[in-house]
């Protein structure tokens, strides 16, 4: 039986590590049956030790290393595989970054033309409004004209005797 820290270094992360990984939902299910506290520490039996290792498999650790001089780190990786690794990080950081720039170019394009299409649409608005307004001001004039009572008939225009002899309107 090991404790967590020395399954860590093994490993190669730290306890903290460990004991976060091992507090996530199924890694705890699956390692539970094969710790024991005992005097306050946590050990882990030979199996538990295995799946604990197979979690981290999945994502290897690189530990940098920190001290000048050392051409190696615990892990035994040299200082070129850490370069290696780093170029590699960095030039999938660079694909990341263009595949972004990328999407983010097409979004704004996006929005360009929604925002034309907007702008469209509220001159259309515009439009079918000033339509309705001289529409609503032409049934209105109508109305008026309608509620408007009927010209009364002229009367005839007397003439009188001297303009009909002299012909004078």
């Amino acid at each position: 039986m090991k404790t967590i820290k020395q399954i860590a270094d093994e490993i190669g992360v730290t306890k903290a590590a460990l004991q976060k990984r091992i507090g996530r939902g199924s890694l705890y299910a699956r390692l539970s049956p094969y710790i024991t506290l005992k005097n306050n520490t946590k050990y882990i039996d030979e199996t538990g030790e295995k799946i604990a290792k197979e979690a981290f498999e999945d994502k290897p650790f690189v530990k940098p290393v920190d001290m000048p001089g050392m051409d190696a780190d615990i892990d035994g990786n040299t200082r070129a595989q850490q370069s290696e690794f780093d170029n590699a990080l960095v030039k999938l950081l660079r694909e990341q970054q263009a595949d972004l720039r990328q999407q983010l170019e097409i979004k704004d394009k996006q929005i360009a033309d929604l925002n034309e299409t907007i702008k469209g649409l509220n001159e259309s608005v515009k439009n079918l409004s000033q339509s309705i307004n001289v529409a609503h001001h032409n049934e209105l004039a109508e109305t008026i004209i309608d509620s408007l009572p009927p010209p009364e008939p002229s009367a005839p225009v007397k003439v009188s005797l001297w303009d009909k002899i002299f012909r004078r309107k």
